[in-house]
């Protein structure tokens, strides 16, 4: 009975997974600031590949009691309009949600809890009293010698106008100063915003880790930062194998790898090489892609059964006509099943004689009463 059960389950995940892509609705979000007293209509188009499917419309959240819908169900693929009329009152600043939404009504041939529900979102921001600025900072990866992308991003959020200075600090990775960029103060209206865009030059920038912070002076100060790379056409060894058993056959020999580059790599391997001055074994691993800044695992195979003790081992990391040479040793041990029996009955043995002393004490106790 159990067995049908299950059966029964897995057809109906995967119809409820073919209804959830059958609904839909677009655009998917409406960004809007408060004005008293303003109206305003936003357009959706509800999305359905089930011409007689009835769906149900409606709004959610603290400023739903400011919407009307111009119809509240539909049949199939429709558009649907939103009339949202602001108060001409205060409301509480920030951010605001209303959630519009779109739910398939069941029919009698429907299971329970089957119907698809889908929803967008008209965000709302109402402005904070005084002065008031969002601040966002955006740096992305790149590499050395290319140009570094800066964006500061500055939304007015208050009542007020915003005149505001901006400027960039670039610190290494230990919060020592490296640079600073000053950009050109700029008035903000209320309800406003304002990119401040620089490409950087790192020709002078070694690669590593690095820090950007935006400072933003309106009267008031916000701080925000972003952690960036500068990357360089290398390829970092990480780990590798360094201790295999002596055995007949191929085993495994992995080397754990990092692209510090800030662009796609193509055709990464490896040239091993094993000596000990009596003998050299030399692997070449097959190759991998690694994308920016991505880890991987390079694997070859070795065979070990003429192999005893400690090894030198060159790693030659080969890629995009460059390669990069790391050093390090290899222990190829031989397992002692004698020592390993030995060892085994001896703790089987110490078991034995505890169990037979712990059983004649409690023969000793009874015999005593």
């Amino acid at each position: 009975m159990l067995k049908r059960g299950f059966l029964f389950l897995i057809p109906l995940i995967v119809f409820v997974g073919i209804a959830s892509a059958a609904l839909g609705i677009t655009p998917a979000k409406e960004v809007v600031n408060f004005v008293p007293g303003q109206q305003l209509q936003f357009e959706f188009t509800i999305l359905s590949d089930k011409p007689d499917q009835e769906i149900a419309l409606y709004t959610e959240g603290d400023l739903a009691g400011y919407t009307r819908l111009s119809k509240t169900e539909i049949k199939g693929e429709d558009r649907l309009t939103v009339y949202l009329s602001f108060p001409d009152g205060d409301i509480a600043p920030g951010e605001h949600r209303i959630l519009v939404g779109a739910r398939e009504i069941p029919d009698e041939s429907q299971f329970l809890g089957v119907a698809v529900n889908v929803r967008a979102v008209i965000v709302v921001f109402v402005p904070y009293p005084g002065r008031y600025a969002e601040v966002s900072l955006n740096v992305p990866d790149a590499n050395v010698n290319e140009n570094l992308p800066i964006e500061a991003y500055v939304v007015n959020r208050g009542r007020e106008n915003l005149f505001t200075h901006v400027k960039v600090n670039i610190y290494e990775s230990d919060r020592t100063l490296l640079d600073r960029i000053d950009f050109q103060p700029y008035d903000i209206n209320q309800g406003g915003d304002r990119y401040f865009r620089k490409l950087y030059p790192t020709s002078e920038f070694k690669a590593g880790s690095y820090l950007a912070e935006a400072v933003v002076d309106y009267g008031d100060i916000v701080i925000v930062n972003d952690t960036f790379r500068l990357g360089s056409l290398n390829v970092n060894l990480t780990n590798y194998t360094d201790r295999l058993r002596q055995k007949e056959g191929f085993q495994e020999y992995n080397l754990d790898v990092q692209s510090l580059w800030n662009n796609p790599l193509d055709e990464v391997y490896a040239d091993v090489n094993i000596s000990n001055g009596v003998q050299n074994v030399e692997i070449r691993t097959p190759s991998i892609s690694l994308n920016p800044w991505e880890v991987g695992i390079l694997s070859g195979f070795i065979d070990t059964s003429e192999m005893e003790g400690d090894y030198d081992v060159e790693f030659v990391l080969r890629y995009a006509q460059a390669s990069s040479v790391y050093y390090g040793m290899i222990s190829v041990f031989v397992v002692n099943y004698l020592m390993i029996g030995i060892i085994a009955g001896v703790i089987l043995a110490l078991i034995v004689i505890i169990g037979l002393i712990i059983y004649i004490r409690k023969l000793k106790k009874k015999v005593k009463k």
